[in-house]
């Protein structure tokens, strides 16, 4: 059974059980924590207007959703995968604090996601250019003059410029 479905399977439950029980008191944390996460985000005030406030809880959503990802994978034994959600966890709330805590740190989110895009615009573009017929990325010339005319800065100077 278990071959068929993995880890969706029944049989998987009784490890489950096991490993809960191995870790109680930290499964014990980790629900206290959801709780209270989910709390603050109920308590947060969306201010549609503010592109830092948008941004801070569109991430502590995000950082919530995978914190509790990561739970689920571990109490089904799932180490590996939970330590991959585990790093996106990690580098969303890096975010996270940077924006908040940094004067200009949603300009520095924005920047780099925009300079991001431009660069996987520019990767779908050569490959367009060597596969003509490939039908993919229609119109992305556009996007990539718009984005290359903001010049966004890369995050290393703009860090630099912030903390130099």
């Amino acid at each position: 059974m278990i071959s068929e479905l993995g880890f969706l399977s029944s049989e998987v439950e009784k490890s489950e059980k096991q490993i809960i029980g191995a870790y109680t008191d930290l499964f014990d944390v980790s629900e206290q924590l959801s709780r209270l996460f989910i709390g603050l985000l109920k308590e947060s005030e969306l201010d549609r207007t503010s592109p830092k406030n948008l941004a801070i809880n569109a991430i502590a959503a995000k950082s919530l959703e995978l914190f509790q990802s990561c739970i689920i994978l571990l109490r089904k034994g799932c180490v590996p995968a939970a330590k991959i959600t585990c790093r996106a966890l990690i580098e969303t709330v890096y975010k996270l604090c940077a924006i908040q805590l940094a004067n200009d740190g949603i300009d520095l989110y924005i920047r780099q996601g925009k300079n991001s895009r431009l660069q996987k615009l520019q990767g779908i573009q050569k490959y367009k250019q060597k596969h003509p017929g490939s039908g993919i990325g229609r119109g992305i010339e556009s996007e990539i003059e718009l984005l290359s005319k903001e010049k966004p800065k890369k995050t290393e100077r703009l860090l630099a410029k912030m903390y130099g």
